[in-house]
């Protein structure tokens, strides 16, 4: 089980710092990394309490944080990937502090 976590943590760690990065000192991408990690640990949170098993609560917050993302980036009037990297990078960092603290 133990190896399981750490592979999720790796995970995680190879999809927020895979990407190339991006400017974080506009206000834009602070926004979609914080909503992102509100969005992504709330949803853990929530799911845990409905008793869904720490990892899927984990795997179900992920892909709804970035499906949402992806729907609210469509919706801009410009596509920007940068939002969409702000976006997996702050729902990785969201599920972080849950998944390593083993709520």
């Amino acid at each position: 089980m133990i190896i399981y976590r750490f592979f999720l943590v790796l995970c995680l760690l190879f999809i927020s710092f895979s990407t190339p990065a991006f400017e974080l000192n506009e206000s834009d991408k602070q926004k979609h990394v914080l909503m992102s990690a509100s969005l992504s640990a709330g949803a853990y949170s929530s799911m845990r309490k409905m008793k869904f098993e720490r990892y899927q609560a984990f795997i179900a917050s992920f892909v709804l944080t970035i499906g949402l993302g992806y729907i609210k980036e469509a919706s801009d009037p410009i596509y920007d990937q940068e939002d969409i990297k702000a976006n997996y990078a702050g729902a990785s960092f969201g599920l972080l502090v849950p998944l390593t603290l083993q709520f």
